[in-house]
C-alpha cells in the first residue's frame, strides 16, 4: 500500500520558519519584560519605607534597592528596545520583505515595542525633511473602528526656530 502525495510540498517554507522563529523570540521578550515589571514592583514595594518607620531604622539593605531598580530600568529597557528591532523584523518578513524603513529611533521603537502585541495595531514610518521619521500607526478594534491612531515625530520640535 502506497500513499501518493502529489502536488504535496513537504518541505517547509523557509519564510514560514523564520517568521515562526521571530514570534518564538518576540514571545520571549514579552515574557522578560512581564517578569521584569513584576520585580521592578517588588522592589518598589519593598523600598517604600512604612509611615511608622524613621530614616535611621530602615534596614541598610533597603538603601541598596535603588541601585538594584536602577539596573531593572536598564535592563527593562534593553529588553523594549530588543522587542521593538524584533516586532521590526517580522513586519518585514510578513511583508515580503518589502519594507526598508530604518531603524527607529528609541522613543518611536519603545511606542511600537508596546503595542506590538496588540491584535490590529498598524504603523508604517515616513520622513519628514525637517522632523525626521514620523511614525503613522492605527489601532483598530476586532470589528474595525479605530480605537486610535495618530502621528509621532522622531524630532516633535525641530520646526521651532530658536
Amino acid at each position: 500500500m502506497t500513499d501518493h502525495l502529489e502536488g504535496v510540498d513537504l518541505e517547509p517554507n523557509p519564510k514560514d520558519a523564520q517568521r515562526d522563529h521571530y514570534v518564538r523570540i518576540l514571545e520571549f521578550y514579552q515574557h522578560v519584560r512581564d517578569l521584569l515589571l513584576q520585580l521592578r514592583a517588588d522592589v518598589d514595594t519593598l523600598s517604600t519605607p512604612s509611615s511608622t518607620t524613621t530614616r535611621s531604622d530602615r534596614p541598610e539593605g533597603v538603601a541598596l534597592l535603588t541601585r538594584l531598580t536602577s539596573a531593572l530600568d536598564e535592563v527593562l529597557e534593553t529588553a523594549r528596545t530588543g522587542e521593538g528591532q524584533i516586532h521590526r523584523e517580522l513586519t518585514r518578513i510578513l511583508e515580503d520583505g518589502t519594507g526598508s524603513e530604518d531603524d527607529l529611533p528609541p522613543g518611536l521603537a519603545r511606542f511600537v515595542a508596546d503595542r506590538a502585541s496588540s491584535p490590529g495595531f498598524e504603523y508604517d514610518v515616513d520622513h519628514d525633511p525637517i522632523r525626521g521619521r514620523v511614525l503613522r500607526w492605527t489601532e483598530r478594534t476586532e470589528e474595525g473602528w479605530v480605537r486610535g491612531s495618530g502621528l509621532l515625530y522622531e524630532n516633535p520640535h525641530a520646526w521651532i526656530e530658536e
